[in-house]
């Protein structure tokens, strides 16, 4: 295989052929020392090696200019002094022995000027070939430069291919990496940026290489021009892998932000989840019956109740967790979005999902914390004053109840609602929550209930109840308002922030039959809501308890609670025990003087405390005002009861219900 190199090699061997060809006379120049020779032969073979230095001078000279003008004219790329220097170093030594010779021999005085001739040529050519060293070595400086800058040039099209693929492959599939590409490009980088400086370096020191032809500059203005480029095409790419990391960083930044905002909205969600299940359950609490003996009305009840009580309990679990992520979560949030959005701001460049995405967590969160302000500053101390008002209405109805036993006239009606009046809690912070219905119409023996009647026989009705019916069918006025009666099972305070109040909810039973008598009738005021409610008769109402009290009360008087066991009647299931009553914050002075004074004691149903029914029934039972005889149906019946008070011959009775 024929190369460049070569080719360089055979004309440089070429060029030193003929100087090869000639003998150096060192034999013969030795032999002019021996004394056998004569003169006239010293002197022939004197002059004979003299003749053959001369030529030998005149070949290197001939040789030492050809490869100047070689040089000159930049036909060979690469050259060498070294075969020259080489055969001169062997004719050294000769020239002082021919000085030598002429100064021992007589004979060759004569021949001292061709000698002279000699050393002066002989000078000549150590000066020439100094000064075709200096050309040869600087031209193979510009070779070696040139060849560096072409070299240059390929490695900065190459790095450049390498960052055009490396974009393609990053842009097609941003979730492919390929890190082997950017290695090879750093490895690659360091070494032509050291080639790229010795050239710079040496094209702008203060002697720099000849360039008549201007070859060395211009190449050098592309080399410094496509480095340049390649510069800014490596700057951007780590621009962009800098701001690709970034924005992993904003990724994973913004997805714990949704997840923490995620969690509050839930907790928010969950929060007034459970205030409108409350607010439902007492609206649905208070607009039933005041109390019913029927078994589904009790079942109804038993589940209503439960329901508001799970729904206080967990509106207290959900609200502690809502408070904890609040103190927690919010100052987090506050701060991640403030990290985010001063690293956009730094951003050289501007991507517009990142901005869209930052400008869409900012409003949502904005919005987040206004609603969650409002939940802590309005809503869940407004779920609270629910409490307080039912807790004033039942009170007021305990206290009716503790009065229905004393002997105390209608008289007595009037304080105890005012007491009550005074005890509520404004209906501003309960209007919100709590929703007035329309009262029912009145009641009529023929549509009292849909349960089979009292069966009296041969006895005369119960004077308690016959009393109690007559005041059913007389007292209540169309716009009179019913207290249900409360439950002593379910009391729960949430106080989310921190309220001086410490309420207790209510569940007030719910019953759609009137089995039994348990609200105070008031006198209507409005003779258009008598009309109406006089007109409509039906067997359930759904009343609201009334937040202020503003009605006249029924004159009808009540009847008296016997205030001995032996005149109460009793069934031979019932038990006799003090019943716990819940003293109300709010109730006065007298009306707690009258309570402690009246000493009673009650027979009340004990209920089965694994039977939410039975609880149930006990506590309408045992909260009613007047008497009530009440007997679980013995076996696997579940739900059978008995009621009555036919239970006692000694009352007229004989006989006993069955619900």
């Amino acid at each position: 295989m024929i190369t460049s190199e070569s080719i360089q090699t055979t004309e440089a061997n070429d060029i030193f052929d003929p100087l090869y060809q000639i003998q150096i006379p060192e034999k013969e120049l030795n032999d002019l020392f021996l004394p056998s020779l004569s003169p006239e032969q010293r002197v022939n073979d004197f002059q004979a090696v003299t003749k053959r230095i001369t030529h030998w001078l005149e070949t290197a000279h001939m040789i030492a200019f050809s490869i100047e003008q070689s040089v000159k004219r930049g036909d060979m790329e690469s050259y060498s002094v070294e075969p020259l220097q080489l055969a001169c170093n062997k004719m050294h030594p000769l020239i002082p022995l021919l000085t030598e010779c002429i100064d021992e021999q007589d004979e060759l005085e004569h021949c001292r000027l061709p000698v002279t001739k000699i050393q002066s040529e002989w000078s000549g050519l150590q000066h020439f070939i100094s000064f075709v060293k200096t050309l040869i070595e600087e031209a193979n400086e510009k070779h070696m430069l040139r060849t560096m800058m072409e070299n240059i040039l390929i490695q900065v099209d190459d790095l450049s291919m390498m960052i055009f693929q490396f974009q393609e492959k990053r842009h097609s599939d941003p979730e492919k990496k390929e890190d082997s590409i950017l290695l090879d490009i750093d490895n690659r980088v360091g070494p032509l940026f050291t080639n790229v400086e010795k050239v710079y370096t040496r094209m702008t020191s203060s002697n720099p290489p000849e360039d008549t032809t201007g070859l060395l500059t211009r190449k050098h203005l592309l080399v410094q021009e496509r480095w340049e480029s390649l510069r800014i095409e490596i700057d951007e790419l780590k621009i962009e892998l800098k701001e690709d990391r970034w924005l992993v960083v904003f990724r994973q930044v913004a997805d714990q932000v949704d997840d923490m905002m995620n969690g509050l909205d839930k907790t928010v969600t969950q929060c007034y989840t459970m205030i409108q299940q409350i607010k439902d359950g007492h609206a649905g609490m208070v607009t039933s019956s005041s109390s019913t003996t029927s078994s589904s009305s009790s079942n109804h009840t038993s589940n209503t109740s439960s329901t508001t009580t799970d729904a206080r309990t967990k509106l207290r679990s959900v609200e502690k967790n809502f408070e904890a992520k609040y103190k927690y979560y919010t100052p987090s949030i506050t701060k991640m979005l403030l990290m985010l959005g001063n690293g956009i701001a730094a951003r050289v460049s501007r991507n517009v999902a990142t901005l869209q995405r930052h400008e869409a967590m900012l409003a949502r969160w904005n919005t987040l914390k206004s609603t969650m302000d409002q939940l802590r500053k309005r809503d869940l101390p407004d779920i609270v004053v629910v409490e307080p008002t039912l807790s004033d209405n039942t009170h007021c109805w305990s206290r009716l109840s503790d009065r229905s036993d004393s002997t105390t006239g209608s008289n007595n009606w009037k304080d105890l609602i005012s007491g009550a009046t005074g005890g509520t809690a404004t209906p501003t912070s309960t209007s919100r929550f709590l929703h007035n219905k329309p009262s029912s119409p009145s009641l009529h023996f023929e549509d009292d209930r849909s349960k089979s009647p009292f069966k009296f026989n041969h006895h005369s009705p119960s004077p308690l109840f016959m009393e109690e019916k007559v005041r059913q069918y007389r007292g209540t006025s169309p716009n009179g308002r019913r207290t249900t009666s409360p439950s002593f099972y379910a009391r729960e305070s949430f106080n989310s922030v921190g309220s001086a109040l410490r309420p207790q909810s209510i569940s007030p039973s719910h019953s759609k039959e009137d089995d039994m008598i348990s609200t105070k009738d008031f006198r209507s005021q409005n003779n258009n809501s008598r009309q109406q409610t006089t007109n409509n008769h039906t067997t359930s109402r759904s009343i609201t308890p009334s937040i202020r009290r503003s009605g006249t009360p029924s004159m009808i008087p009540r009847p008296k609670t016997p205030t001995s066991n032996a005149l109460r009647p009793r069934s031979s299931m019932a038990r006799i025990t003090n019943m716990t009553r819940s003293e109300s914050p709010f109730r006065s002075s007298t009306s707690s003087t009258t309570r402690h004074n009246t000493t009673s004691t009650a027979t009340t149903y004990r209920p089965d405390p694994k039977d939410p029914l039975d609880k149930q029934v006990a506590l309408i039972v045992n909260r009613s005002p007047i008497p009530i005889q009440c007997s679980k149906k013995a076996g696997t019946a579940d739900g059978r009861y008995y009621f009555g008070n036919e239970l006692t011959p000694s009352l007229g009775g004989a006989d006993e219900t069955k619900y």
